[in-house]
């Protein structure tokens, strides 16, 4: 499983590089508290980097680090690319991310390592504390 550290703030998620996730529940905790975001490597998706994937939470854009195949599964590590523009302080992204797809999704959208991909997730939980 992918996790990643996260907090409230003003409602949404925080994760790292100032990128904000919508919350799958309603937020009852103050800000900036402490938790955890858990998703499954097969509930992320991904998509041409010039468009949104059809999933409820976007990520943002991302880069191919690696990409493995295991018999009819093809494994890949996304390192999602920060949000900040060019002349923006503050720290790089450093969340990579472990992606599962199956043989038919490989096919759709072929990928290799230094592609640029749009990134979505289906579903994540979220870990209080």
């Amino acid at each position: 499983a992918n996790v990643i550290e996260a907090s409230w703030r003003d409602g949404l998620i925080a994760l790292d590089c100032e990128r904000r996730l919508a919350a799958s529940v309603p937020a009852h905790s103050i800000n900036d508290e402490k938790m955890k975001i858990v998703f499954r490597p097969e509930d992320v998706s991904l998509g041409q980097p010039t468009g949104l994937v059809e999933t409820p939470y976007h990520l943002g854009r991302g880069e191919v680090l690696e990409v493995t195949f295991t018999g009819a599964s093809e494994t890949l590590m996304i390192r999602l690319l920060s949000s900040r523009r060019p002349g923006d302080t503050g720290s790089e992204c450093n969340m990579v991310i472990k992606v599962l797809r199956n043989k038919w999704d490989a096919r759709r959208l072929m990928l290799k390592q230094g592609d640029k991909v749009s990134v979505g997730l289906k579903s994540y939980k979220i870990l209080e504390g």
